[in-house]
């Protein structure tokens, strides 16, 4: 009998120490659950603070994004402003660790269904959007001249078509992906874009 109580004795504190185990357990999970839950609400402020002051449903705010250092730039390609999904692009500027709207960006002469914005890319005051959806596509190279003004510098062309499915932006470079092409651009110091070269696909179309 007192063997079978000292057993019982020791079951007993061994069972309480799972016990505790399990309490501690129990605290650590819910101090994790409490992190990321805090993290789940920062991350979705911060969403909320960059959406578009024009955004409306089924603009497609975020469908492409590009940074480079206190800037942002952010495409809408479903945007309606110059017609049916012709699109358009939002600047931004980090200031205090806070980011603020610069501008919403569009050019004259996008078309509807353009999709501008579908592409971007950003190198300090050089941003550039694609807009591949209406004919053979284009891209626009717009350049920042003061807080809040961004002035489209040129539309950039080529036959390829889905012109400006992608760009890249690298100082006075940019690239812009067509159908099996890429070409590459580069600004004079008058602010003119010419083409520097041309890449196909090795193995040819399709």
């Amino acid at each position: 009998a007192r063997i079978e109580a000292a057993r019982a004795g020791q079951a007993g504190a061994a069972f309480s120490v799972v016990a505790e185990e399990m309490q501690g357990l129990g605290a650590k999970t819910s101090a994790i659950a409490n992190e990321l839950a805090s993290k789940t609400r920062t991350s979705i402020d911060d969403l909320l603070e960059l959406i578009g002051s024009t955004v409306g449903p089924g603009d497609r705010f975020g469908a492409a994004v590009s940074v480079d250092g206190d800037r942002m730039l952010v495409g809408a390609p479903n945007d309606d402003d110059r017609g049916l999904d012709a699109g358009a692009a939002y600047a931004y500027r980090r200031v205090g660790g806070t980011w603020l709207e610069d501008a919403k960006i569009t050019s004259p002469g996008v078309l509807p269904d353009a999709f501008f914005g579908s592409a971007v890319a950003l190198s300090g005051d050089t941003a550039i959007v694609g807009a591949y959806h209406a004919g053979q596509g284009s891209a626009h190279v717009f350049r920042a001249t003061g807080a809040g003004t961004w002035v489209e510098e040129q539309v950039l062309t080529s036959s390829a078509g889905l012109y400006g499915f992608s760009v890249a932006a690298s100082g006075d470079r940019v690239a812009v992906g067509g159908f099996e092409t890429v070409d590459v651009w580069v600004r004079s110091g008058s602010g003119t874009w010419s083409r520097e070269t041309t890449l196909s696909s090795p193995a040819g179309p399709g």
